[in-house]
């Protein structure tokens, strides 16, 4: 399927972290891909996970929670 570069797709990305933290992933996506928007909202962790598993609430097309932890595999 063809894109229509007149009307751009956006995706709607809720993660918990700062907007400060994650602008340059934005801008550096947005640049690479021109027809693609990044409509980008911080949520804390608790309210991502409420999101997530709540069925009545339409959930965002991305969602990020960064994991102290899970970057280590042998821990």
């Amino acid at each position: 399927m063809e894109q229509d570069t007149l009307h751009p797709v956006t995706l709607k990305v809720h993660a918990a972290a700062y907007l400060s933290e994650m602008q340059p992933l934005i801008d550096d996506f947005e640049r690479r891909n021109p027809d693609i928007l990044i409509d980008y909202k911080a949520v804390s962790s608790n309210r991502l996970t409420q999101q997530i598993r709540d069925p009545a609430t339409p959930p965002p097309d991305v969602t990020y929670q960064f994991s102290h932890g899970s970057a280590n595999p042998s821990s």
